[in-house]
């Protein structure tokens, strides 16, 4: 058996700990502390019980392809403090010309 990557979580700290303790018996297994980075994702637990995830360097790879990585004081990037909706349904924008591939989109 093989799996890459995995994420515990839950409430009780020894109760993961125990079964990290008996999955290391049966299998090879690494542990890597607690959850603060977890493949280019970036993980924020809040005191209110919430979490943030977000992915920093993904973000500013995008800026940097799309040049806005740099300060404009006369066209700044246009920000927003929340996410886009979650609802709403992509779809081709067929009156467009195609894409140009110059921008490597993730």
């Amino acid at each position: 058996m093989y799996t890459d990557d995995t994420i515990l979580i839950g409430p009780d700290q020894q109760e993961i700990d125990g079964l990290i303790k008996k999955l290391g018996k049966v299998f090879k297994i690494e542990d890597q502390g607690n959850l603060s980075d977890y493949l280019g994702i970036k993980i924020e637990g809040h005191s209110n019980g919430t979490m943030e995830w977000t992915q920093p360097v993904l973000i500013a790879s995008v800026l940097k392809d799309l040049g806005l990585d740099k300060q404009d004081t006369k066209n700044p990037p246009k920000v927003k403090s929340t996410p886009a909706n979650s609802t709403t349904v992509l779809t081709d924008f067929k009156d467009d010309k195609d894409h140009d591939k110059k921008f490597d989109y993730r």
